[in-house]
């Protein structure tokens, strides 16, 4: 009797003794993350069908575009405040206009005018160009089609999963290129032929070069025109509107041409200025008439090419 006693005693005191002891901890179930999203942590994979986009091509292969848009200031100067609040001082306008007046005759003709923003552009490119990297393997300052070719050989090297064909005819077209820049026909690129082989919207058949190749590119069905279907499809940054300027529904080689170069953005710039600045409609400009319609031109932003060239060559 008194073991089971002395039992029943000792279980009452541990029932009663406080646990202390860490309490169990159950394991909670993961949550899954919604459907459609990466686990914490994680990058989102690429959506299935797509891929990356490969990187970039180089500065020579890139097609050509203007140096400068209409209504923006050249890309090595911010736009000044000015061009929103104020119209066009007449020293700028004079500076401008006896910069453009080449045979000095007190007028700006189409063809001066024209003659001019070729000028410009050329002085844009000339002030801000500079030589790929990797490119002048010699340092000379030149490019040779042996450093051409080498510099394209690595860079399609470099390039995963292209179609080699098309490589090749890059290549090839790339070669044909340095040819017409290459004006002494030395072997060299140098000076304004480099200009020429990197900015091809510099010379017109350089430049209508690039736009055959794009053109043939984009040509899907090779039927010899654009439809807006082949356009939306390439994705190409312009309205098909704005580069088909015939408004028959589809883009001919010299449209794309005139497109890359900015060749139909500066006709329509001037021709803006003309229908405004042009009194006696004789189809050039002379000082006086711009300085009675400098008002008209700002407050219509007719005046933008105006306004670019005066920035660039205060520059220069």
């Amino acid at each position: 009797l008194l073991w089971l006693a002395a039992l029943f005693n000792s279980c009452a005191w541990s029932a009663s003794e406080p646990d202390v002891s860490e309490p169990e901890v159950k394991s909670q179930p993961r949550k899954k993350p919604p459907p459609g999203k990466p686990p914490p942590g994680k990058p989102p994979p690429p959506p299935r069908g797509k891929h990356p986009p490969p990187p970039p091509l180089p500065p020579h292969m890139q097609p050509p575009r203007p140096p400068y848009a209409p209504g923006k200031a050249p890309p090595h100067m911010p736009p000044p405040e000015s061009w929103a609040t104020q119209h066009m001082s007449k020293a700028d306008l004079s500076f401008i206009f006896h910069l453009i007046d080449e045979d000095k005759d007190g007028k700006a003709s189409w063809s001066e005018l024209n003659n001019f923003h070729s000028h410009t552009a050329r002085s844009v490119t000339r002030s801000t160009f500079k030589m790929p990297k990797g490119i002048d393997a010699d340092k000379d300052g030149k490019l040779s089609l042996e450093e051409l070719k080498e510099a394209n050989q690595k860079m399609g090297m470099s390039l995963p999963k292209v179609d080699n064909d098309a490589i090749k005819k890059e290549f090839a077209k790339e070669e044909v290129k340095f040819g017409m820049a290459d004006a002494d026909k030395d072997g060299l690129l140098a000076k304004d032929e480099l200009l020429v082989f990197f900015k091809p919207d510099l010379d017109h058949e350089v430049s209508l070069l690039e736009a055959q190749y794009e053109f043939e590119n984009l040509d899907e069905d090779k039927d010899g025109h654009l439809s807006k279907a082949e356009w939306k499809k390439a994705r190409m940054p312009a309205p098909f509107r704005e580069v088909d300027t015939n408004v028959d529904g589809k883009i001919e080689v010299h449209e794309l041409h005139r497109w890359q170069t900015g060749l139909h953005q500066f006709v329509d710039g001037m021709l803006r200025v003309l229908a405004i600045a042009d009194n006696d409609q004789d189809g050039a400009l002379t000082l006086t008439e711009l300085y009675d319609s400098r008002k008209k031109l700002h407050s219509s932003g007719s005046d933008s090419y105006l306004r670019s060239w005066a920035d660039i060559h205060n520059e220069l």
